[in-house]
């Protein structure tokens, strides 16, 4: 007997073990390594000393060996996205910064913003058939929550706040065009010690006197659905 149960174990070994066998738990016919079916909402269930069976968890590897642990959703980094500004604001004045009303908030580290924010005149402009030398820029950048509206100090990069610079996004409204988009990437390198807020801040620059009366309005308004800044962390 004891010669029959030592045989049927080695058979069992040879079956769970073999290169060439898949494993089957709640199935027959396993049509993979480890085929796992099951009737119940959750098919696979860890308990272990740090997290509470009701914290959100993910599992990662934990080492080069291909060891894997839970480990809380908290230590990675999501996308963030920026709370727009409820009525936007009025470009008017040249070359001034102006607080769009727009923020972001990142955690601690490096961080890829990207905006794509509309362009609209304050007046009809397409009665500029034909002539494209008129033209207005809207250059942008993010500033710390608070103190200056000037691009902030965390901006990557060694020409940031420059015309064309790492540290602005750019757009244009050429005429007779109707409208144009801000757009660009910018790097922030948050390495305050904390999550950081930063405004959105924009300035426009008239390429021809003609246009001396045109401004920009509700530039960055969160109801126009085209709008948007948000940022990817870099692990």
């Amino acid at each position: 007997m004891m010669k029959y149960y030592l045989s049927c174990s080695a058979l069992l070994f040879c079956m769970l073990f073999s290169k060439a066998q898949n494993i089957g738990i709640g199935t027959t016919n396993p049509t993979s390594n480890l085929h796992i079916k099951s009737d119940k909402d959750y098919i696979l269930r860890i308990i272990d000393g740090t997290n509470t069976d009701n914290e959100q968890f993910a599992i990662a590897a934990a080492d080069a060996t291909g060891l894997l642990v839970k480990t809380p959703t908290t230590v990675f980094k999501k996308i963030a996205i920026s709370t727009l500004g409820a009525s936007g604001v009025t470009l008017a004045t040249e070359d001034t910064w102006e607080d769009t009303g727009t923020t972001i908030s990142l955690e601690v580290g490096r961080w890829l913003v990207q905006t794509a924010i509309a362009i609209e005149p304050s007046a009809d402009v397409s009665s500029f058939i034909g002539d494209y030398s008129k033209y207005i820029t809207v250059l942008g950048s993010l500033a710390d929550s608070t103190g200056a509206l000037v691009p902030t100090q965390n901006i990557e990069g060694d020409s940031k706040g420059t015309f064309g610079g790492n540290g602005l996004f750019r757009g244009i409204l050429e005429t007779p065009s109707t409208i144009g988009v801000m757009k660009g990437l910018i790097v922030i390198n948050n390495n305050s010690g904390s999550t950081k807020t930063y405004r959105l801040i924009a300035k426009l620059q008239r390429g021809s006197a003609g246009l001396s009366a045109i401004n920009i309005k509700e530039f960055a308004k969160i109801t126009k659905a085209q709008n948007l800044l948000f940022a990817l962390p870099f692990f």
